[in-house]
């Protein structure tokens, strides 16, 4: 009896069809190194606080979030450090952190005051 079901339970088993596991490609490039995105995100914390001392911390932490990630998902970090004319790069950080403004800052200080206060 033990031979039949085991009989079975390999024909069973080998009718079954598997689907192919599809996974989802990472946004990001995946060749940036930790110091150099680390690095890139103090250096936008720093100049956030500078900037904007009066907005509660977690502010500057999604706003420099959105920076890093925009960076990453739009360049490679051969492309990023090929740039060599301080007029274009600054040029692209500009357009991304006014995109990060638009996205993070805009709505959070858009809501009531009850509402950002929240998030200190």
């Amino acid at each position: 009896m033990i031979k039949y079901i085991v009989i079975l339970t390999l024909v069973l088993a080998g009718c079954k069809t598997i689907e192919p596991t599809v996974t989802e490609r990472s946004k990001f490039a995946g060749d940036f190194p930790v110091d150099h995105i680390r690095n890139m995100w103090t250096v936008c914390a720093n100049a956030s606080v500078a900037k904007n001392p009066a907005f509660p911390m977690p502010i500057h932490w999604m706003y420099c979030d959105c920076m890093v990630n925009i960076i990453r998902a739009r360049y490679t970090h051969k492309e990023l450090t090929g740039i060599d004319k301080p007029v274009e790069l600054n040029k692209i950080m500009s357009g991304i952190a006014q995109e990060c403004v638009d996205d993070v800052i805009n709505p959070i200080i858009k809501q009531p005051k009850k509402d950002a206060q929240e998030l200190t």
